[in-house]
């Protein structure tokens, strides 16, 4: 970022609006805004990547950007909470890179000069100068804070410490500086040192008692029983001096001695081999220099407005770490996930104050207000990051019919709200302000936020309440400068200016603020405040009120005028939203539902040698098979389809591509592998760019060319646009990724099932459809897309359909193809083209347009939720290989091949290879979601090894609330020899054929509950504990395992019954467990009903379960007519 120079003399100027120096995460967060608002713009960066300041720390705080791109979150590069430096550093250069920032590389700035005409000349030590109208410094706090104490030369600063921990072997070190990079670095070494001093001018300050980020956090503070503090504590009162054998010692402090420090130090001789500095670090303020800017916060920070603007020099902003002076030891500024909120705030006061686009504000009726506040309590993350900082500010209209709502607003600019977000208060608007706070007493170094009573406040004492709660402040006219920064303020804890009333909502350990002990209080709030209710009236209620007064309350009159006025479809598409939005068909679940495919694909293509990508309705997020019927069948049977490149040469297309389709089989899903050409002409990225947010790029540059099995040509290739639909569908709205998914049901479930039978569409006329709707509507974005207008867009949607049936001339042909608008797209069943009746699809279309009410049922009586989100199992999804050779594999496919080993070799563990199977064990358990599979192997490896004590010890510290899933299919040659397992637990791990080999199937939940109940007593087995830990997502095996071990009649006839549910799932298929339950119902009606029936006679008198068949167990009932 910066460096001191002075200018060539044949420098060329470059004149842009806006300078941003610094490519950090601030600088690259401020650059998007910029892009995406399309602003006159460049970053400056001294160094060749972007982050630089981030390659010579340990560890970062584990947060993204904010983007419209979903693969752009830090989950999809580490999924541990504190990465390594190289995470980071990847990271914002692929966001760089990804949206196309525009940041110049290797121009160290040197100064900043003033120019006539409010403009600024940024002189750099490269070939280019800037002229800007606007600089925005980003350059974070590069420097390290300057020693004030003699003998300062004697220490390493902390940007030039090894990192190497062997460097400090033997040797004698202290640490200045007790903050988390002190803290860090200590951690880092303690285990090489031969003792390790902390010191530093104040006590240490935990971030769990403070509340403040900035603060030793528990991740860093494993070195506490092994560090001293208080003797040491006036430290830097003293010096440092080098002797004649090297090494450094403490030189009493001059003058008069403080609690005999002078005596300690003499008597006890404090020599060290190495001192560290980590006092932490401060902003460069060279570059400003010649402006005077030189006002600092805290000796820290540069002095600025809480519209982040120099104090010194106007016109020259902040961004990032360095505004962090305004909320120290607050909230989370000076940090990834506080300033890009932070930086944001800044992007949307120069869009008013320099191009006179307003704070985006939502305006609505003043019925919707509730709603609006209770959305943004529970989901707004900037306010809840920045607490006390940002917040949310609602303008009521002086006639109160109406509302704006403007959105993480900086709580301090008040008093110049108008200025700021350049909407008017006028005289008569009541002011509402939202924002988080902890309680007035419950944060400090010392305060002890573990005590009993630290938490449990009630509903009418809210403001007594510790915990991070939200707080809303009625004004009747705005406070003035004098208000708003008034000393009492500070002196009593408080927030913000005295207001005319103030709700404080009670605090709720899941910070869930929907319930009725936080809706009943916010109501009565607001209706109290505004002098008016908030919900609509009921008839009844305005009939009671006009009896009783002679007319009606205004408020009627209006409900009556607006309901009059209203579309008969809204308040339908109203319940419709709520309930796909319910049932998690919203951008939230889509986005989850990316990142499992994102892990998928990351894994595979490690895996494999071959270039693959993962398409279809699980990559791109809105899948059928998210959703069930009330009998928990799914209602999608999408398998997971991948696009395997077939040759790097695009020059000689020798062999067709085929598509190889393998069916689910047991546990593991349907899979469907496309082998195609990459195609990078035609791209048709301008018609991509018309269904793209403003300024998202289109980062999918080739088509492919796949085997055209619709036209009935063998021989025939077609341009496809999957890899485009992906990056599309990925980043829908809600309410056009619930029209995709309601025209999906339209035409696989609601024309499928009419007279008829319609089933000539498919996907991908939903998504041509809903293309067009997003390119028709793409002037209208805010207005069109809303939940009051879902089914008009789905009439309409419907109405398109029809139109391009009536028009096409070619049977078999549908529509237009909408990536090539020359080209059509066909119905299913191209080989009958000539037969197919178009009239029965404009039939049901027709009606459809017309009549909604079969879908709206068809959504409220077979669509919910399912109660697992997962639509696979990752490791039973990867590709079925075995390598040896980890060192070059991260991630979920480094956690297979280890766990594939480390099964593998169990059955021929020997004592002598116990060492190394340990090793392997420790490696597993350094990856994230592996502490069960983990458990499970080590018991298994104890039990080979005849230790079936420690191995009875181990099962006992088994916490089945913590114990997940943890299904794995893997390729299997030679049948395993688990003979030392007890022979129930054998039967749990299955082989069956796959492919042209066999797939061995293991599900480690259903073995540790097996080994537990086999090894363990009677009083040591917890049924119950298994029963809630399957509860979201059972497997068959697991439900076997449960039932065969319980002794509970109704707890068998539930397992039984959940069975039997998963066996006949659509998405399932026919798996080995459904052979064995079909061949034993037949068996029960075919002869041996009556051998059956004495069975089950005999258990129901023992109260134990009868197990048929060598395969999986089968429980029959005492009463078997309920099941079959």
């Amino acid at each position: 970022f910066l460096a001191g120079s002075s200018e060539a003399a044949d420098t060329e100027v470059k004149s842009v609006e806006y300078c941003i120096v610094g490519a950090g995460p601030a600088g690259l967060q401020l650059a998007y805004f910029m892009q995406r608002a399309k602003r006159d713009y460049v970053v400056i960066e001294r160094a060749s990547i972007a982050g630089s300041f981030f390659t010579y720390t340990l560890r970062h705080d584990w947060n993204s950007l904010i983007s419209d791109d979903p693969s752009l979150q830090l989950r999809h590069y580490s999924s541990i909470m504190f990465p390594q430096k190289e995470v980071l550093v990847k990271y914002l250069n692929d966001y760089k890179t990804k949206l196309g920032l525009k940041v110049d590389f290797n121009t160290p700035v040197a100064s900043v000069e003033k120019l006539a005409r409010e403009n600024f000349r940024l002189n750099t030590t490269g070939s280019r100068n800037y002229s800007c109208k606007v600089v925005v410094m980003a350059t974070g706090l590069p420097n390290l804070r300057k020693p004030d104490f003699v003998g300062a030369e004697h220490t390493i600063g902390y940007d030039k410490v090894s990192v190497n921990a062997s460097d400090f072997e033997g040797k004698r070190v202290l640490i200045i500086g007790k903050g988390n990079s002190a803290f860090e670095t200590a951690q880092h070494i303690y285990g090489n040192t031969r003792f390790l001093h902390m010191a530093g001018r104040h006590a240490v300050r935990f971030a769990w008692s403070t509340h403040y980020v900035g603060d030793v956090r528990a991740v860093n503070n494993e070195l506490l029983d092994t560090y001293q503090l208080k003797s040491l504590d006036g430290m830097f009162e003293s010096g440092i001096s080098r002797r004649s054998t090297g090494e450094f010692c403490l030189q009493p402090p001059e003058g008069n001695p403080r609690d005999g420090l002078e005596t300690r130090i003499k008597e006890q001789q404090y020599c060290y081999d190495i001192i560290i500095r980590a006092t932490g670090f401060t902003w460069d303020a060279d570059v400003t220099a010649p402006l005077s800017q030189t006002s600092t916060h805290r000796n820290k920070y540069p002095r600025i407005s809480h519209q982040f603007e120099s104090s010194d020099v106007p016109g020259i902003f902040y961004a990032g770490t360095m505004t962090h002076g305004l909320d120290f030891r607050e909230a989370a500024g000076g940090f990834i996930h506080g300033f890009r909120y932070t930086a944001r705030a800044l992007h949307r006061y120069l869009e008013n104050r320099r191009h006179g686009n307003k704070w985006p504000g939502t305006r609505r009726p003043l019925m919707g207000l509730i709603d609006a506040l209770v959305k943004r309590i529970n989901e707004g993350s900037g306010t809840y990051q920045m607490f006390s900082f940002l917040s949310d500010i609602v303008l009521v209209d002086k006639d109160r019919t109406s509302f704006t709502l403007l959105e993480e607003v900086p709580s301090r600019t008040l008093h110049i709200l108008p200025r700021i977000t350049g909407h008017p208060v006028d005289e008569g608007t009541d002011v509402i302000v939202f924002q988080f706070e902890y309680g007035k007493n419950f944060s400090g170094a010392r305060a002890d936020t573990f005590h009993e009573r630290r938490a449990g406040c009630d509903i009418a004492f809210g403001y007594e309440c510790n915990f991070l709660h939200p707080v809303l402040y009625h004004y009747k006219r705005l406070p003035n400068r004098q208000q708003m920064f008034n000393e009492s303020l500070k002196t009593n804890n408080l927030k913000l200016p005295e207001p005319h009333a103030t709700l404080h909502l009670m605090e709720d350990f899941f910070t869930n603020f929907r319930q009725d002990n936080h809706l009943v209080p916010l109501v009565a709030f607001l209706e109290s405040a505004l002098g008016r209710p908030l919900t609509p009236p009921s008839m009844e209620q305005c009939l009671r009120l006009t009896l009783r007064h002679g007319e009606a309350p205004e408020y009627c009159t209006e409900a009556a005028n607006s309901n009059s006025k209203r579309d008969p479809d809204e308040l339908a598409s109203i319940e419709l939203y709520e309930h796909l939005n319910q049932a998690g068909i919203n951008d939230r679940g889509a986005s989850k539902q990316c990142r499992a495919a994102d892990g998928l694909e990351d894994a595979a293509r490690q895996l494999n040698p071959d270039e693959r990508l993962l398409i279809g309705s699980l990559a791109e997020g809105w899948s059928l098979s998210l959703l069930t019927d009330p009998q928990g069948n799914g209602l999608g049977k999408d398998s997971i389809k991948w696009l395997s490149f077939k040759i790097e040469d695009q020059a000689h297309l020798d062999v067709d591509p085929v598509t190889l389709k393998f069916p689910n089989n047991g546990s593991r899903p349907s899979q469907e592998i496309r082998q195609v050409y990459k195609c990078c002409r035609p791209n048709r990225a301008d018609r991509v760019r018309l269904l793209l947010p403003k300024g998202l790029s289109c980062t999918s540059a080739c088509t492919v060319l796949e085997l055209d099995t619709e036209s009935g040509e063998l021989d025939q290739l077609k341009v496809s646009f999957k890899l485009q639909e992906k990056q599309i569908m990925r980043r829908l709205s809600t309410i056009q990724g619930q029209l995709y998914v309601l025209l999906l049901l339209v035409f696989k479930r609601l024309l499928p099932e009419a007279p008829g039978s319609i089933r000539s569409l498919r996907a991908c006329h939903a998504k041509a459809l809903l293309f067009f709707m997003i390119s028709g509507h793409s002037n209208s974005q805010q207005s069109a897309w809303t939940k009051e207008k879902l089914i008009s867009l789905l009439k309409e949607s419907l109405g398109m359909l029809v139109n391009y049936l009536t028009a096409t001339k070619t049977p078999g042909d549908c529509m237009p193809n909408f990536f090539m608008p020359d080209a059509t797209l066909r119905l299913k069943s191209t080989s009958k083209a000539g037969r197919i009746d178009f009239k029965k699809e404009k039939i049901a279309l027709l009606k459809g347009c017309k009549d909604v009410t079969p879908l709206l049922n068809l959504v409220k009586n077979r669509v919910s939720a399912r109660e697992s989100d997962r639509v696979f199992q990752l490791f039973t999804a990867l590709p079925m290989v075995e390598l040896n050779d980890f060192e070059a594999f991260t991630g979920d496919a480094l956690l297979y091949l280890l766990v594939q080993h480390l099964f593998n070799e169990i059955p021929k563990l020997q004592v002598d290879a116990r060492k190394e199977f340990l090793q392997h064990i420790e490696k597993l358990r350094s990856l994230p979601s592996s502490s069960s599979v983990s458990a499970c192997l080590v018991i298994m490896a104890r039990l080979r090894l005849d230790d079936s004590e420690s191995a009875k010890e181990k099962l006992q510290q088994v916490m089945w609330r913590h114990v997940e899933p943890c299904r794995f299919n893997f390729p299997c040659g030679v049948e395993p020899d688990f003979s030392f397992l007890p022979e129930f637990t054998r039967k749990l791990i299955k082989i069956t054929p796959y492919g042209s080999g066999n797939m061995l199937q293991v599900n480690f939940r259903s073995l540790l509950m097996s080994l537990q109940a086999e090894l363990l007593s009677k009083e040591q087995i917890f049924l119950n504990e298994w029963r809630r830990a399957l509860e979201p997502d059972p497997d068959i095996d697991e439900l076997y395992a449960l039932a065969h071990y319980s002794r509970n009649t109704e707890q068998i006839r539930k397992c039984s019954k959940k069975i039997r549910e998963l066996l006949d799932c659509e998405n399932r298929g026919l798996g080995d467990a459904q052979k064995h339950w079909s061949v034993a119902r037949k068996a029960c009606f075919n002869g041996l009903f009556m051998v059956t029936m004495l069975a089950a006679a005999l258990a129901a008198l023992s109260r134990v379960p009868i197990l048929i068949s060598d395969g999986p167990v089968l429980v029959v009932s005492p009463w078997l007519g309920q099941f079959f």
